[in-house]
This record gives structure tokens, C-alpha cells and sequence, in this order.
């Protein structure tokens, strides 16, 4: 596909009938070639993915009309928009789809690898800034998923994740991973898990009696066992 379209742009009519930018915008536009393996006919209701599924390829809208939903859990309400020919959908950066797309009507949708979706947008700013937006949005998503998952953990599961992010930023510093070389008692931490002096206390000594970590004269922190440690953060 990519190579057509390529070969069009290269040809006379790019420059007898305005920029290559616009020809490439009205080959985009066209209609689906029959027998492409990279076109897909969806029935009403049929899906074309789903939230969890895994993100392979990016979809253009050839026909008919499309209903993307994201969100739908405690952390983010659902949204719902509605994809017409000529939009992409399926954009995004994370392994699998944080949203569904189901066929509103007969559709008719042609597929692209990123590295062809790549060179698309590469060609049309318009193409970019929809895969911006869809970027930003599923980072937002995330984020709103990950806060609402650790509001749910203990100050000392949160305290244990911290400790192991220090420890592997340490390994990439060349550093001691096991050697937290500040304090944990301090007031970083009380304002990063927004809790008080005494809950941070009380969840370094709860982390201390399991034996997954011990402190120093200085109040550093010194993991003991970090596969526990893991378990512990995730339970």
C-alpha cells in the first residue's frame, strides 16, 4: 500500500494537480481495493478489537461507521466516540488496547503496520496529531488506573515498591542496588504516599519484622530479600 501510494506521488499528476501532501490525502480517501488481504468487512455489532486485546496494527475507516469506547472502571468513566471514513483507530503506544471499537453500521476497515502508519503520518501532520491525542489519552488512562491501584495498597506495600524502584535505579547508576542511600523516615516520602511521619514509621517497622529490609545508624534502608520484597509489594 505504502509503495502505491508512493509511486503515485512520484508520478506527473503530482505536480499538475497540487502537492504530493494532497494527492497522498486523496489517495487515503479512496475507496478499498477489492481482493486487499489488508481489508476487513465487519458487521453491525461485530468488533473489531477489544480493551485487553493485543494492539497489532492501525485501522482506517474505508465505510460505515464505528462506536470506540475507553474507560469503563472505577478509575475512569467510559467514554464514547464515533469514527467515520477517513479516521484511524487502534492508535496508541501500549502493548494491548485500553478501548474497544464495535461496528455502529456494515463496515469496511483496511489495516496498517505501525511501520506503515509510521510513514503516513509521517507525510500528514493531521494523521500525527490523532495519534497524539490518542498517545495522551491512553497515557492519562493509565495513570488514572495506576493511582487507583496504589490508593488501595498498604503504606508498606507502597513503601516496599519504592524501595525496589531505588534499588534497580541504583543498578543502572553503577550503585549498590540493595543500599537506599537516603533516609526512608523523611518528609519526600510522607508527602509522595501523602501519609504522616508516624504511618511511614510504622510501615518501615512493619517491613522490618518480615525481614525484607534493614536500616542503618542513619535510617537507610538496606533490602534483605528482594524476591520477597516483590511479593510483598504486589500482594
Amino acid at each position: 500500500m505504502i509503495e502505491k501510494i508512493a509511486e503515485t506521488i512520484d508520478a506527473p499528476e503530482a505536480s499538475s494537480h497540487g502537492t504530493a501532501l494532497n494527492l497522498l490525502r486523496k489517495v487515503l480517501l479512496s475507496g478499498p481495493a477489492d481482493g486487499n488481504d489488508r481489508v476487513r468487512t465487519l458487521k453491525v455489532g461485530e468488533a473489531l478489537y477489544r480493551s485487553g486485546w493485543t494492539r497489532t496494527d492501525v485501522y482506517r475507516i474505508e465505510t460505515g461507521v464505528m462506536m470506540v469506547s475507553s474507560g469503563g472502571d472505577k478509575s475512569t468513566p467510559r467514554r464514547f466516540e464515533l469514527a467515520e471514513p477517513g479516521d484511524f483507530v487502534g492508535l496508541g503506544c501500549i502493548e494491548h488496547h485500553s478501548g474497544s471499537a464495535y461496528a455502529m453500521t456494515d463496515c469496511v476497515v483496511r489495516s496498517y503496520s505501525p511501520s506503515e502508519f509510521g510513514q503516513l503520518a509521517d507525510r500528514d501532520p493531521g494523521i500525527r496529531k490523532q495519534e497524539a491525542v490518542a498517545i495522551a489519552r491512553e497515557f492519562d488512562l493509565r495513570k488514572a488506573r495506576c493511582l487507583e491501584e496504589a490508593s488501595r495498597k498498604t503504606t508498606a506495600q507502597r513503601l516496599a515498591g519504592y524501595l525496589l524502584v531505588v534499588a534497580r535505579m541504583n543498578t543502572m547508576d553503577g550503585r549498590e542496588p540493595n543500599m537506599v542511600p537516603d533516609s526512608i523516615n523523611c518528609g519526600f516520602l510522607t508527602d509522595l504516599f501523602d501519609v504522616s511521619l508516624e504511618d511511614l514509621a510504622s510501615a518501615t517497622k512493619e517491613l522490618h519484622k518480615a525481614q525484607l529490609l534493614e536500616l542503618d545508624v542513619e535510617d537507610r534502608a538496606i533490602i534483605a530479600d528482594f524476591k520477597r520484597l516483590e511479593e510483598f509489594s504486589n500482594a
